[in-house]
């Protein structure tokens, strides 16, 4: 799957950004590419981009992504005026999500209003059979991969 292709894809079923009031700076780039569960990814990006729109104040969300070995690490770059502790709620309504793809989810703040929100998860679900991470992201039998 490719990232900046998911990222325009779903920025573009947002009104205000297919509208123009709000700027996405999407700097992945195109040929950076996961092997990981779709569904999940879908959701997670889906829901951080919406977040970011609603409460940037139209200011520009930036987002890049970079990878080390197996790990992929998507960053969320935005101003958002609400509290933290709302925030870290979103961020803990997502955090399951991400930890079935051997993820995780970092929200930092830094001077006023300015947010970043790294999502990390393992950049393919191939070949860990017999890693400790096997178990632990095994789909239900219900959610089986997109891709399979």
């Amino acid at each position: 799957m490719k990232i900046s292709e998911l990222i325009a894809e779903i920025a573009m079923c947002i009104p205000a950004v297919s509208s123009g009031k709000v700027f996405i700076a999407n700097d992945v780039k195109p040929g950076f590419e996961v092997d990981t569960e779709g569904t999940y990814l879908k959701a997670i990006v889906r829901r951080l981009l919406e977040t970011a729109v609603l409460h940037s104040s139209g200011s520009p969300i930036k987002i890049w992504a970079k990878q080390f070995h197996n790990l992929t690490v998507l960053h969320f770059k935005y101003k958002d005026d609400r509290p933290e502790v709302e925030l870290q709620k979103m961020v803990a309504h997502l955090e399951p999500f991400a930890e079935r793809m051997g993820g995780c989810l970092y929200l930092t703040s830094h001077l006023p209003n300015d947010i970043s929100i790294a999502f990390t998860f393992l950049t393919s679900l191939k070949n860990i059979s017999g890693s400790p991470y096997s178990q632990m992201l095994a789909l239900p039998e219900n959610q089986k991969r997109l891709s399979a």
